[in-house]
């Protein structure tokens, strides 16, 4: 059960990653614009950096080598930084960078 809900979380993730990239895409850019994309395609290496944190506190979970409550306590940190980033790039993405 707790997989499965965190592999819909993950995913909603990263519908919301490919569909603010793809609109970042469809236009043409100024240097603003392309100072944007850096920090979004930056911002989109964290929230990477942060699923693969949670993929290993899973693995680990799978592991046993760790208390489980310590391990689901990290995830749920990991998950709220993720969250945080992601609206944090909605918010963005709604002023229009």
């Amino acid at each position: 059960m707790n997989g499965e809900y965190l592999s819909v979380i993950i995913s909603a993730c990263m519908l919301v990653i490919a569909f603010i990239t793809y609109n970042r895409g469809t236009r043409k850019m100024d240097g603003e614009q392309i100072s944007n994309m850096a920090f979004l395609k930056n911002e989109l290496e964290h929230i990477k950096s942060d699923l693969s944190d949670i993929k290993d506190s899973i693995s680990e979970i799978k592991k046993g080598s760790n208390s489980m409550e310590v391990e689901l306590s990290q995830i749920k940190e990991q998950i709220t930084t993720l969250f945080k980033r992601v609206e944090a790039l909605e918010d963005r993405n709604k002023n229009g960078y």
